[in-house]
């Protein structure tokens, strides 16, 4: 509506107005994924979104020397996950979660 009354055409306004109109269809579809390969799919497309539309952005999967959290130790709990998960260890995998999944492992 400001557009119309002033004649200034914002672009980036609405261009940022687009992205959350994508963000908050991406979030809904997270939510109903049925599948894993979808949900990650789904999470995928939304690191794609920049930073400042309140996901991470493709930025920390590259960024392995970051201070921001500890890759090493979450390479070698990814490993023992998929470890355990593959030789249907149970016990070790829910293990490995309830330590991955405190609100600051590796930082």
């Amino acid at each position: 509506m400001a557009e119309i009354s002033s004649g200034v055409i914002d672009h980036n306004g609405r261009a940022n107005a687009n992205m959350t109109q994508e963000r908050n269809k991406l979030l809904f579809a997270l939510e109903g994924a049925r599948t894993y390969r979808e949900y990650i799919s789904v999470a995928g497309q939304l690191d794609k979104l920049p930073a400042d539309l309140g996901e991470g952005g493709d930025e920390w999967r590259q960024d392995e020397g970051s201070d921001a959290y500890d890759a090493a130790l979450c390479r070698i709990y990814l490993a023992v996950m998929r470890a355990a998960r593959e030789g249907g260890d149970v016990p070790a995998l829910g293990l490995a979660l309830r330590t991955v999944l405190h609100r600051n492992f590796a930082g």
